[in-house]
């Protein structure tokens, strides 16, 4: 049974991916995880790590689940020079992606 189907929608240069949830048991964070994975795949990123920083991203975003720590809120305001100060070598190399998704990667549910 495939609970979660996703749709894109490619509007200029933007990336939007849409998922509907048709099993309300299923956890938001694994929604969100699931969703992360699939932008990541996008730009050719399968580190678990970066993943689940896209997520906590989404879900800081979208004031679901836990909020994230220090650089995913720094990225979720926009600002950049704290992002870079508190990112660790993984993030710090895969920033372009983690922003992206703050601005692309959202949930229909």
């Amino acid at each position: 049974m495939k609970i979660i189907d996703p749709t894109f929608f490619y509007v200029g240069f933007f990336v939007y991916i849409y998922y509907v949830i048709k099993d309300n048991d299923m956890d938001i964070v694994k929604v969100y995880q699931k969703a992360a994975a699939d932008f990541a795949d996008l730009y050719d990123v399968n580190d678990s790590h970066v993943i689940s920083i896209i997520a906590s991203v989404m879900m800081t975003r979208d004031g679901q689940g836990i909020p994230g720590g220090g650089f995913v809120q720094a990225v979720v305001d926009n600002d950049l020079y704290s992002a870079i100060s508190r990112a660790d070598s993984t993030s710090l190399k895969n920033i372009k992606v983690i922003s992206a998704a703050n601005k692309m990667a959202h949930l229909n549910y």
